[in-house]
This record gives structure tokens, C-alpha cells and sequence, in this order.
């Protein structure tokens, strides 16, 4: 009898602006606010990290401080390269529950992974399932991420990056669903 092969299968988790997201899992209390996080040294400081709030006041990416400390409302925290650490960590532990085979795909201010899930069928049931599953351990870890799997490991990581929930891509259907993205999205 021939050995029958499990087909690639990969699951890219994604927590965009994950400087705010580091800061914001340990403080409770900053979860409804405006928030704006910068780095850099004074006073060349400038906004890497912010929430929809701070969108919808008119904060933006790359901002500096004066232009920040304008807009109304928004608070600005220092970007903390020691809550990141550790934030990413577990992250990482949290993803790789799922699967001893991961691959770091942080890009920028987000973090993301990619586990190559092939196989896991038995242990956490269809990908649907599974990117459900690691969606609910990382929100109890308190992060907000995205979920993309897919048999290609470069579709999973481009549509996990620029969606939100969970996104299930249909093997031989990559090119379908990536046709709407962005050609920014590519790293060329």
C-alpha cells in the first residue's frame, strides 16, 4: 500500500499595530481611548502604533509628537520595546499550541506567524475549526488578530495580513481571493 502524503496546509495568525496591542493587553483601562503610541527619541518622536479611535479623531502613522499632541482626545504613550518582547512571546507560545512548526512573519509594527498545520486535522478538526480555535486562545491572551490558512503558504500570510476574522482559502482558489488585495501588500 502507498503512503499517502497530507497535503501542505498553512494557518498565518496576524495582530496588526502590535505596539499598541502589547501595551494595551496589560492596561485594561485604555482599552476605550484614543491611543497613539510613538517612538523615536525627543523630539524627533513620531506615531508607529494607533487605534481606530485615534483614526477617527485624525491621527495617523508617522505623525510627530506636535502634530499628535493637536489632535483632541488622543493619548500618547511611549512605544515599549520590553512590552513587546514579552507580548510576542505569547503570542508565539499561544500559536504554536497549534503547531510545533512555525515561521515568524512580523513585518513593520505587526506581528505574525505562519504554521504549517498539515495533518493537524485529527487533533483540531478542519481548518475552519482550527482558525477558530487559535483566534479564541490569542483573544484570551488579548490580542485581536487575524486568521488565514490556506495550502499556500504566501496566499495565507497576504490574505491573514489584510483581512480581519478568519479567512479560509480554498486549495487551487489563491488567485480568487488575493485578485481584490492590494499590490502594496507584496514585499518586492
Amino acid at each position: 500500500m502507498k503512503p499517502t502524503m497530507n497535503p501542505q496546509l498553512y494557518a498565518c495568525v496576524h495582530a496588526a499595530e502590535f505596539p499598541l496591542q502589547a501595551l494595551r493587553r496589560l492596561r485594561s483601562e485604555l482599552q476605550a481611548e484614543p491611543l497613539a503610541i510613538l517612538e523615536g527619541r525627543p523630539p524627533l518622536e513620531t506615531v508607529c502604533s494607533l487605534n481606530r479611535l485615534a483614526q477617527q479623531k485624525g491621527a495617523a502613522h508617522g505623525m510627530t509628537r506636535l502634530e499628535a499632541e493637536s489632535v483632541p482626545g488622543l493619548r500618547l504613550l511611549a512605544r515599549s520595546q520590553e512590552s513587546e518582547a514579552t507580548a510576542r512571546a505569547v503570542f508565539l507560545e499561544c500559536a504554536a499550541n497549534f503547531s510545533p512548526r512555525i515561521e515568524d512573519a512580523s513585518q513593520g509594527t505587526a506581528c505574525s506567524c505562519v504554521l504549517d498545520i498539515a495533518g493537524t486535522g485529527r487533533l483540531f478538526g478542519p481548518p475552519e475549526t482550527l482558525a477558530e480555535r487559535i483566534r479564541a486562545s490569542l483573544a484570551a491572551a488579548g490580542f485581536r488578530v487575524a486568521v488565514a490558512t490556506s495550502t499556500n503558504f504566501h496566499a495565507a500570510r497576504l490574505k491573514a495580513t489584510a483581512s480581519r476574522g478568519i479567512s479560509i482559502i480554498p486549495a487551487a482558489q489563491e488567485a480568487a481571493f488575493l485578485s481584490k488585495l492590494p499590490i502594496t501588500l507584496l514585499d518586492l
